[in-house]
């Protein structure tokens, strides 16, 4: 959630980015601004990733990535600050580890 000020003030996301990594950008400009991401805990969400799309045959996906290190370099070689502590690595769609046991 994002106030309308600061997602203006910020540019919103970046056209570029046509499907991945602009939620990232956009949070990265968040902190560029001295602003903050926040996770509330103890909110469960499922994020079914990929639902509407094959992420192996994207077409944008290599041009993203290639726009991203160079926005934000070193910054996203380093993304395990980013991953929560709750995060399971059972399974690639972002799931918290209490959900491993769901297909």
């Amino acid at each position: 959630m994002t106030r309308k000020d600061t997602w203006k003030a910020v540019g919103g996301f970046d056209e570029r980015f046509p499907v991945e990594y602009n939620d990232v950008d956009y949070c990265l400009n968040l902190l560029d601004r001295g602003l903050r991401t926040v996770v509330e805990p103890a909110a469960l969400l499922i994020h079914h990733e990929c639902q509407t799309r094959d992420p192996t045959t994207s077409r944008s996906l290599a041009r993203s990535l290639k726009l991203m290190e160079r926005k934000h370099g070193e910054r996203i070689i380093q993304a395990h600050p980013w991953i929560p502590q709750a995060y399971s690595h059972r399974h690639p769609d972002g799931r918290p580890r209490e959900l491993d046991g769901y297909p």
